[in-house]
Order: C-alpha cells, then sequence, then structure tokens
C-alpha cells in the first residue's frame, strides 16, 4: 500500500504548478505571494521561489493574468515549470497542463492553484494517476498504474486509496 501512496505525496509535493520549492520562503499561513511578469501582470504565487520570475503569453485584465495562454517559470535564469491553460484573475483555474522540469505532467481542471474536477498526472517514473480531484489530491473514482505496470481502480479520499475495485 505505500508503494500506491508515495506518488501521491511527492504529486503533493511538486504541484500545484511546481511552485513548491526546493528553498522555500517562510510565509504566515494564508498569506499570498503575487509575481509579476515584464509587464507587471500578476500571478498568485503561495510558495515562490528565492530569484523567481513568470513569463505569460495571455491577457492582462485589470492587472491580473487572465485567459488562456503560457506561463513560464524561471528560477535564477533557468527554466522552470511550463503551465499551458487557462488563469483566472491571476490564479490557475480552468484546465490546462502543467509540465515540470523532472517530466511530471498534470492534464487537467484546476481552481485556485490546485487540482479540482477531473485530470491525468504522471510522475517521472512512468506512474500516473487518472480520476478525480479535489483541493490538489486524487479523490473520487480514478486508476493509478505503478512505474511497474500495476493498475489500481478504486476509490480515493483526500489522496488515499479506500477502496479498491476488482478487475472483474
Amino acid at each position: 500500500m505505500r508503494h500506491v501512496l508515495l506518488p501521491f505525496v511527492l504529486l503533493l509535493c511538486m504541484l500545484p504548478a511546481a511552485l513548491r520549492a526546493q528553498e522555500q520562503k517562510t510565509q504566515p499561513a494564508g498569506e499570498m505571494q503575487w509575481l509579476k511578469d515584464k509587464r507587471g501582470c500578476k500571478l498568485a504565487n503561495p510558495t515562490p521561489k528565492p530569484k523567481e520570475s513568470v513569463s505569460w503569453s495571455g491577457a492582462c485584465v485589470d492587472g491580473y493574468m487572465h485567459g488562456k495562454g503560457v506561463l513560464q517559470f524561471t528560477t535564477d535564469g533557468q527554466p522552470g515549470a511550463r503551465y499551458e491553460g487557462t488563469l483566472t484573475n491571476g490564479r490557475l483555474t480552468g484546465r490546462g497542463k502543467l509540465r515540470a522540469p523532472d517530466g511530471t505532467i498534470y492534464d487537467g481542471d484546476w481552481l485556485d492553484g490546485k487540482q479540482e474536477g477531473y485530470g491525468a498526472y504522471t510522475a517521472a517514473d512512468g506512474s500516473s494517476f487518472q480520476g478525480g480531484w479535489t483541493a490538489g489530491q486524487p479523490d473520487g473514482p480514478g486508476v493509478y498504474r505503478t512505474a511497474k505496470g500495476e493498475v489500481i481502480r478504486g476509490l480515493w479520499e483526500n489522496g488515499k486509496l479506500v477502496k479498491r475495485y476488482s478487475d472483474k
């Protein structure tokens, strides 16, 4: 069971939008940081990295990144995560695909910077989860595939497998 949950623990460390940092700034609980692109267009970022910047190809509405576009993170001049999809008032909200530098991908629905709705996650090791998401965690029916190819169909709650469905 531990090998089934490990990728989800890693997922929570990596997402949303690869904003989790190896060197995080400490912030008071609930305080949101805002990054600005070269145009001054703002993006909500709960865990900004030192020397992190962003570029956004979409519209800037009332000072916030908004609509469809490509969001590219850069840390100390090196490309980081790349998000292609929708932002609403400076937050990852709508449909989008996030690619992390390590090859991890989440393609699905977002709400306020977290996976919410339906989506597919593929880890760098090849393991994957496809199904329901709530507040950035697998939640609801879904299919998990281990890196070795084992398929687990079941029901997840708060990122944990609570009921395994038989393949019959």
